[in-house]
């Protein structure tokens, strides 16, 4: 059974509308890469703009994803391993619209991913061609190549070849950017995998990291957008920048993890990502979630897809003061 998958997206906005970028493929094209020390085949995937759209309305948009749906069919593309029935593919297509930035912004996240623009023509005669190749580095040029692009399209439709508009980022780990990312606020910290941002030194060119919230470095929104994207910090992982009210939550609550019928193991939830839980066994060393209400949620959503394990939102005072 051939069906496509959906990697990624970023859907980009200017003032000649709505761009709706992806990453897909389908399960069964297969491609060779590199996988570190040896060459392997993955499933193939290219950057595109979905349905062909570029420059469009919002609601030009939305009537496209609209006419997919009511179908007894509602398997329309695989996520995470999971199909996107017409509920899903409705919410995934209005929070896309929500969170479409403009080149800019895509940029201040991603500082060293390019953007490129061209229409892959074939023609009448099956011969393949490129056009309109550019690198975008701005809304306006952004602009300025739909504008050309749309009627050139037109044209070559009107004369029996096939055109597709692509849009490509250079990285396939784009980090998609937040809704209103425009407004933000004034003071901000820096996050990323290895904790928070303490302190920084551009004479040296390093940063330094510490897991407690509490003694993260508060900065300047401009500031830290300026060390976020410091050519020479390229080397660190990717930084996000957090409001720094995030610093005034309590971040004492930790997720303690049982394994069912066995009421001697016990761990502690490290940190979580796609489908995979990370365990420790010192409640010091845990992921801290900012209040008890959000440890409670992820515990709970944690023990509902987990055959083996049951998780439990508490404090970490409380145990220190056990002991």
């Amino acid at each position: 059974m051939s069906y496509s998958i959906m990697y990624n997206w970023q859907f980009l906005k200017s003032e000649e509308g709505l761009t709706p970028v992806v990453l897909m493929g389908d399960n069964n094209v297969t491609t060779s890469v590199w996988m570190g020390n040896h060459w392997g085949e993955r499933c193939a995937r290219d950057w595109s703009c979905l349905f062909n759209f570029i420059g469009v309305t919002e609601e030009e948009f939305m009537a496209a994803i609209q006419s997919l749906t009511g179908k007894s069919y509602q398997e329309h593309w695989k996520h995470n391993g999971k199909w996107v029935d017409d509920k899903g593919i409705i919410n995934w297509a209005k929070n896309a619209c929500k969170k479409a930035a403009s080149v800019e912004q895509v940029a201040q996240l991603n500082p060293y991913i390019s953007i490129k623009a061209q229409l892959s023509v074939w023609s009448k005669e099956d011969k393949h061609s490129y056009m309109l190749d550019e690198y975008i580095h701005s809304t306006a040029e952004l602009d300025g190549w739909l504008r050309s692009a749309k009627p050139t399209m037109a044209a070559l439709r009107q004369e029996g070849s096939h055109v597709y508009p692509i849009i490509s980022f250079s990285s396939e780990k784009l980090r998609r950017c937040s809704a209103m990312t425009d407004q933000h606020p004034d003071k901000v910290l820096m996050k990323c995998k290895y904790g928070y941002v303490s302190g920084y030194d551009e004479e040296s060119r390093t940063l330094h990291f510490n897991r407690d919230i509490k003694k993260a470095l508060i900065m300047d929104y401009d500031t830290a957008v300026r060390v976020q994207t410091k050519e020479f910090y390229r080397s660190e992982p990717a930084l996000r920048l957090v409001s720094a009210k995030a610093q005034e939550e309590p971040y004492d609550a930790i997720i303690r993890v049982t394994r069912r019928g066995d009421s001697y193991s016990c761990y502690y939830v490290s940190r979580t990502g796609g489908r995979k839980t990370y365990f420790v066994g010192d409640p010091r060393s845990a992921k801290k979630y900012r209040n008890m209400k959000v440890a409670e949620q992820t515990a709970e959503r944690l023990t509902a897809r987990s055959e083996q394990y049951n998780y439990e939102a508490i404090q970490l005072f409380s145990l220190e003061e056990a002991h």
